[in-house]
């Protein structure tokens, strides 16, 4: 199964990013979808990341939150993320899904 890396940022918006993480997780059938969400939002510590995981049943070995304690802007958390994620999820993404939290995605 060829594994898939979402990485998107939070910002003052953690309802949103549970959203688009649950409605991944229910597409997913556990194998292939792995999730980087990097916290720009100023002061926000990421020590606590219990809220990613609230009503989700997300398993917490795919998802991982990291930030810099600051904001970095949107490609500079992007970058971030990116990079972090070899270290937290590994380097054997055959995708890599760059991605706002407010979208949807669907299959057909």
């Amino acid at each position: 199964m060829e594994r898939i890396l979402l990485v998107c940022i939070a910002y003052n918006n953690h309802q949103e990013v549970l959203e688009l993480i649950k409605s991944l997780n229910d597409l997913d059938n556990g194998e292939c979808l792995s999730c980087v969400v990097v916290e720009n939002t100023p002061g926000q510590s990421c020590d606590d990341n219990s809220w990613l995981f609230l009503d989700t049943g997300v398993d917490k070995n795919k998802v991982a939150l990291v930030g810099s304690g600051h904001n970095l802007g949107y490609f500079g958390g992007m970058n971030f993320g990116l990079n972090a994620s070899r270290g937290l999820l590994g380097d054997v993404f055959k995708w890599i899904l760059i991605t706002s939290t407010d979208i949807e995605i669907l299959i057909k």
